[in-house]
């Protein structure tokens, strides 16, 4: 599996000066400021630290392959989702395979599960289409299958839809705890650092904006306002020099 190499931070010298960065590119491509006259500081030698609720790319590649070791199918297929594209939780339950288009790699968010039941997405900008990378791509393909012979050995027909993750027991759509219940396990039998779902959505926004990418980049991947983004992930910003290989490669964000 190939990652990129990153460390995360908590808001110090170096995370405030990358918020400053960002908010000044983003001023850029909106057209508020002409140019960046700051692109070629550099806050590399300010001390960072590491914390709390997402994984580095060690901790990140340890947890998937753990997941997949223990259960390939449901567990595994939707906990790479939600590493892979940085959805909601919610959003991801509720997808059907018809949101799932596997000719053009894309995954249609339009829908999403609360306790209340079905809804729309949290706000309108959680209407999106996320790319999926080969990885997803392959796994999902592949889960796409055992969940057909899933339902055919149980005389249930497959349609396109239905639910996209199930339960092995009755092929019914996984709970609101299911994630959690997964992750809980897996970080208690193997020893590892539990973060929650949430946390692998945050994961995804460090990656992007140690990549480089824009606010308004990453509001869109996440379905999210560039506000929002610059709050919730201030200590995700960081070095200009971080490698982009293929944990979040080919996010789309049209609409």
């Amino acid at each position: 599996m190939q990652l990129v190499s990153y460390r995360l931070m908590l808001p110090t010298v170096q995370g405030v000066f990358r918020v400053f960065k960002s908010a000044v590119s983003y001023a850029v491509e909106e057209e508020i400021l002409i140019r960046d006259r700051f692109k070629k500081m550099d806050f590399s030698a300010a001390p960072t630290s590491d914390k709390e609720n997402y994984y580095n790319e060690e901790e990140l590649e340890v947890f998937l392959l753990r997941v997949k070791e223990n259960d390939p199918t449901t567990r595994y297929s939707s906990i790479l989702t939600l590493a892979m594209t940085g959805m909601r939780k919610g959003e991801m339950m509720e997808l059907t395979w018809n949101d799932l288009d596997f000719k053009n790699r894309i995954i249609n968010i339009n829908k999403a599960r609360t306790r209340t039941g079905l809804g729309p997405p949290k706000s309108d900008n959680g209407y999106r289409k996320i790319s999926m990378n080969d990885e997803l791509f392959a796994q999902l393909k592949k889960y796409k299958a055992w969940c057909i012979k899933m339902k055919w050995e149980r005389s249930l027909k497959h349609e396109d839809s239905d639910y996209v993750f199930i339960s092995r027991q009755g092929c019914r759509p996984i709970g609101l705890t299911y994630v959690e219940d997964a992750i809980d396990m897996i970080c208690k039998k193997y020893e590892l650092r539990r973060i929650s779902p949430h946390g692998l959505r945050h994961t995804v926004a460090s990656v992007l904006l140690s990549r480089g990418e824009t606010l308004v980049t990453v509001a869109k991947v996440l379905g999210d306002d560039p506000n929002t983004i610059l709050k919730e992930y201030v200590h995700s910003f960081e070095k200009d020099e971080i490698k982009s290989i293929e944990l979040m490669n080919q996010f789309a964000t049209g609409g």
